[in-house]
């Protein structure tokens, strides 16, 4: 369920005044583990309400038939919600 406005899930339901999510992402491939960080400034389409910014990190690895995923997230609240650190350790692998 959060696969936009970032991994914290406090968007899953858009606030009465809207969402606004700038961000920038950036991806690179190290002794191949995948990477990836996104930076979220989260506000209000009506009224400019500061709702917070939020960072999340991605390492992915696949090893014979088994996928790992690491998430983590951090959301720092100005105007909405609390704050908010969240880690997924994931394993998947197909039969």
């Amino acid at each position: 369920m959060h696969k936009f406005q970032g991994f914290a899930d406090k968007f899953l339901g858009t606030p009465s005044n809207g969402v606004e999510d700038i961000y920038i992402t950036a991806k690179t491939k190290v002794n191949g583990i995948k990477l990836a960080a996104t930076f979220h400034d989260l506000s209000s389409d009506e009224g400019s309400i500061d709702y917070g910014t939020e960072i999340d990190l991605v390492a992915a690895y696949k090893v014979n038939s088994y996928n790992f995923l690491v998430k983590l997230s951090s959301y720092n609240a100005d105007e909405l919600g609390t704050d908010t650190n969240k880690l997924w350790l994931q394993v998947a692998t197909k039969f």
